[in-house]
């Protein structure tokens, strides 16, 4: 990871046809405040829905060759669920149990009990999202939507973005259990994108995001380029060093 961090340190990384993809939803400019605007609309309709063994996620998705967000079909399953599906329901296993080994709660649901994940195809302009339910006080319910196959112009493509997009989506979730600070996102990014690497170290999508050649700084400057920064000025992804900093320099469960 280290020798990974050093590339990246060197080599600006351009995006192809000049668009860069969000990381996350939670930093698409006003994305909390409509997300917290649109609590009383229903949520995404699928065909399906798989529970994880643990009975903790439901998994939507869609199998019809007319739905554009179904995701990868391919089953080694006599229940024919699809194998994409199923890691789905495995990443975010993970994270919740490394998060609930560290003594954080599970993320707030809408009652039932189970936290809900849509898969939705985002065409390469986000990895994945966090939907609020409710903007009053401590444990904000929520539900998340992730890519459904990581194809289009993403740093990190297949099951490795699936595996990292679920560790860092559902640290927001997680998040939202403390309640919601306006004008903190910076923060909310720069721990969950630390978290991704800590729940999956194999993967590090991660530093693609501490320097990126991107006039536009998608959409504020990220921390490898221009130093000078205010840690509060970064898009957060890239202030994600810092807690790879204090996990080397001290622990891992900050």
């Amino acid at each position: 990871m280290r020798v990974l961090l050093a590339l990246a340190l060197l080599v600006p990384l351009f995006a192809q046809d000049g668009q860069l993809p969000y990381k996350c939803g939670w930093s698409v400019p006003g994305a909390i405040s409509k997300s917290q605007s649109r609590r009383a609309l229903p949520r995404p309709s699928r065909e399906l829905t798989y529970y994880s063994v643990d009975s903790t996620f439901a998994i939507h998705y869609d199998t019809s060759f007319a739905k554009p967000n179904r995701p990868p079909l391919e089953s080694s399953r006599a229940d024919h669920t699809p194998d994409w599906v199923v890691e789905t329901a495995e990443a975010f296993m993970h994270a919740r149990d490394l998060l609930l080994q560290r003594g954080y709660p599970p993320a707030p649901n809408d009652g039932d009990g189970i936290y809900d994940v849509y898969i939705i195809n985002f065409g390469g302009s986000v990895y994945g999202q966090i939907q609020f339910e409710n903007a009053v006080g401590q444990g904000i319910a929520s539900y998340i939507e992730i890519e459904n196959d990581f194809e289009e112009r993403y740093f990190t493509h297949g099951l490795p973005a699936l595996w990292t997009t679920a560790a860092h989506e559902y640290f927001h979730a997680v998040q939202l259990a403390y309640g919601w600070l306006p004008g903190n996102d910076y923060f909310y990014e720069l721990t969950s994108t630390w978290f991704e690497e800590l729940a999956n170290p194999e993967i590090d999508d991660w530093i693609y995001w501490f320097r990126l050649a991107d006039p536009t700084c998608n959409p504020m400057c990220d921390f490898g380029s221009h130093p000078e920064l205010h840690i509060t000025e970064t898009d957060g992804y890239s202030a994600a060093i810092f807690g790879h900093y204090l996990t080397w320099v001290a622990t891992d469960s900050i």
